[in-house]
């Protein structure tokens, strides 16, 4: 039987599918978001295991180590599921730069050298508080002295870049004692206050690179606090402050450091993440396993002494690359390096347990 329609009949239909394709459409927007909920969701409870996790190793060894337990600056990463450093939707946390920053800590007066003969310059100032910052004892201490000197400092002073990075610089430091003192509302104060320096810095003087340097680092660190489509706007702009760093300086190790920690996480951003930065800014960022090594191996050269992270984030792209001699190499050598920093005593385990499967 043939059976004909009427024009009202095909016009009727046709609403028909339109309205089913709408309600479809609705249906995918919802469970797209409900996904990203899920995302958010499960990205915290993480990040609320990693504290956790940090705060069960900072009370075992409080009695047993010299060691001063400070997160430092980290970017978290998921790939293969060692480590957290650095992802576009989580934004950075703290546990990750210590070495780059603290520990391993690179020349950050640069031309700021005081003269000789003039003691109460404000080269002299700076020389003295660039001291007093590379002392490891009584962190607490000593950090809140430099913050009250530079305080009382960029009051008197208030246009110049060389106190601002430095005031930035040691906000996030005393950000980090908040973080293992337990007082997250102080961290999180300290963070923005900090930034706010770093991008004062810029204002004043955008040629200086330890200014991009620390803007990266706090900006970085906000993410803990930013919804997902900040955190990946923030991403971009980290970058884009590591690379005008690096073009102003570039035989700093940190900086290689920090732009292979970047590389690392963006090689491995889920098709979710990817997809999301595309939908927010029109292209995902791109990067890969090699580019992160060869930043990684970049701050391996600069750097003078031997940096236990920096080899343990090289032997972990060669796992992402499924290159498993190299990979047990850069363990071998990361292993037996001694812990001095909280973020070696982190990845000491992850290096144990990677070991076991190369």
């Amino acid at each position: 039987t043939k059976i004909t329609c009427t024009p009202s009949t095909s016009v009727a239909g046709g609403e028909a599918n339109l309205m089913r394709l709408v309600s479809a459409l609705e249906g995918l927007t919802t469970q797209l978001s409900a996904m990203q909920e899920s995302l958010e969701r499960i990205e915290e409870a993480l990040r609320n295991r990693e504290t956790g996790q940090s705060q069960n190793l900072q009370a075992e060894d409080a009695d047993s180590s010299g060691v001063n337990v400070v997160d430092g600056f980290s970017l978290q990463l998921r790939p293969r599921g060692f480590g957290s450093q650095y992802s576009l939707t989580s934004g950075m946390q703290s546990d990750a730069f210590d070495t780059a920053e603290e520990d391993h800590a690179s020349s950050d007066d640069g031309d700021d050298s005081a003269p000789e003969d003039d003691p109460n310059s404000l080269e002299a100032f700076l020389d003295r508080i660039d001291s007093l910052h590379s002392k490891k004892d009584t962190l607490a201490e000593t950090q809140n002295d430099i913050f009250e000197q530079l305080e009382g400092k960029c009051g008197e002073v208030p246009d110049d870049c060389r106190l601002q990075w430095r005031f930035a610089r040691v906000h996030k430091v005393l950000s980090d004692v908040a973080k293992s003192d337990g007082n997250e509302e102080e961290q999180k104060r300290l963070i923005y206050a900090g930034l706010e320096c770093a991008k004062h810095a810029l204002e004043l003087d955008e040629g200086r690179w330890q200014a991009h340097q620390w803007y990266a680092i706090l900006l970085g660190l906000i993410g803990t606090y930013e919804n997902t489509q900040t955190k990946i706007s923030n991403g971009k702009v980290f970058k884009e402050h590591v690379d005008r760093a690096i073009e102003l300086n570039s035989s700093d190790y940190s900086l290689y450091h920090l732009l292979a920690q970047w590389c690392f996480a963006v090689a491995g951003l889920s098709w979710i993440e990817r997809n999301a930065a595309k939908v927010l800014y029109g292209e995902p960022p791109t990067s890969s396993y090699q580019d992160a090594i060869d930043n990684f191996m970049a701050a391996e050269r600069l750097y003078t002494g031997h940096w236990k992270n920096n080899k343990f984030m090289i032997a972990k792209c060669h796992y992402a690359l499924s290159q498993y001699a190299d990979c047990r190499k850069w363990l071998e050598e990361a292993s037996p390096l001694p812990v001095v920093s909280e973020e070696d005593r982190t990845c000491q385990p992850e290096i144990e347990t990677l070991l076991q499967k190369v």
